[in-house]
């Protein structure tokens, strides 16, 4: 098996840096304002009672 060229070591890791920060920043902006658990609870408050 051959090793990988230093230079291209260095470029995959920018890469996979770059990539990283993409799904950070695009989760962040996907975030709940309340945690999914308290989803079932907000939808109970607002039911009509029986």
């Amino acid at each position: 098996m051959s090793e990988i060229e230093p230079s291209s070591r260095r470029q995959v890791q920018g890469d996979v840096a770059a990539l990283a920060g993409t799904i950070e920043r695009t989760a962040g902006d996907l975030a709940l304002p309340e945690e999914p658990s308290n989803f079932a609870v907000v939808l109970e408050a607002g039911a009509p009672r029986d």
